[in-house]
């Protein structure tokens, strides 16, 4: 069974309240940082981000919509996103258009309902969908 921050908290010797403090980014004294951090550690503690999302309104998700997945400069991007986004708790949603404006159009629409916390858009090149992205 995994880990809960009832479980950090007491292996850590300290509340659940100082301990979330800390997962959601709060400062806490070095003393009290470091046995967070161990306990985490033991007990291969890793937050629900969905839980935490609740809190805060976060998705702790950011979507990358291309036309197309065909082209070294998409995939670099795509990692480059990725590597500066996952340290951070974000996790990444790529979504392909095919080159479709209807299609670009739908999925854009589908991610704000997921209500994610950004989209990196890079548009087809089409007219069809410019009062849209106004």
């Amino acid at each position: 069974m995994a880990s809960t921050i009832r479980d950090v908290a007491a292996r850590a010797g300290l509340s659940v309240a100082t301990v979330s403090k800390y997962i959601n980014g709060k400062t806490v004294k070095e003393s009290t940082r470091l046995a967070i951090e161990e306990a985490i550690k033991e007990l291969d503690f890793h937050p629900n981000n969905i839980d935490k999302g609740l809190c805060n309104a976060k998705s702790f998700s950011v979507a990358i919509l291309l036309p197309m997945l065909d082209s070294t400069f998409c995939t670099s991007m795509i990692s480059s996103i990725e590597s500066t986004l996952l340290p951070l708790g974000y996790s990444v949603i790529v979504c392909e258009c095919h080159n479709n404006a209807e299609m670009e159009l739908r999925k854009t629409q589908y991610l704000i309902d997921r209500m994610v916390d950004g989209i990196v858009l890079i548009p087809y090149a089409s007219d069809e969908n410019q009062l849209f992205f106004r």
